[in-house]
């Protein structure tokens, strides 16, 4: 098996090509038995085709759902990592990237719910290092991989409370 199949075998039949600029980009294919991934959740993202928009407080909206919010120069959001990765990577939108910008970010916060810890990245980084993923039903995303975020580590209740009385 050569690079590229061993490639769409874990992608689930997606190729991978290199787009402008050096990005890779990712093509998902599906066939009629559908993504096994999808299957285990049901998926909660907005549809591909619902345009984004920024909201009262720097809150970024796709159709009804908040999905992201801008604020001062943070593009910030809140997912479950365990769940919410593709590849070893954070997923956003191209458009929710896009719309950032212009209201100001310049560097993506996401929190993660299970642990607590917090995860930097520049929007200069998803340019620079990110990938293209073209999801059938979630449209044009931009991932990048952990290893180009930095983690902030959740203190721990305990040690947040001493720190409270700077013991």
């Amino acid at each position: 098996m050569n690079t590229n199949e061993s490639r769409q075998r874990q992608t689930g039949g997606g190729a991978m090509n290199v787009g402008a600029g050096g990005a890779s980009v990712l093509n998902h294919l599906t066939t009629e038995s559908g993504n096994a991934q999808e299957g285990k959740r049901k998926p909660r993202a907005p549809l591909g085709t619902i345009p984004a928009r920024l909201g009262d407080g720097g809150l970024i909206l796709i159709g009804s759902q908040h999905v992201a919010r801008v604020l001062g120069n943070e593009l910030q959001r809140t997912l479950d990592l365990a769940v919410e990765t593709y590849e070893g990577s954070i997923l956003f939108r191209i458009d929710v990237l896009a719309l950032a910008r212009q209201a100001g970010a310049r560097v993506a916060v996401c929190k993660d719910r299970a642990s607590g810890d917090v995860y930097r990245a520049s929007l200069d980084t998803f340019n620079l290092k990110g990938w293209i993923y073209n999801h059938p039903k979630y449209g044009l995303q931009s991932g990048l991989a952990l290893a180009h975020w930095q983690r902030i580590p959740a203190i721990e209740p305990a040690a947040r409370q001493l720190g409270m009385w700077e013991v």
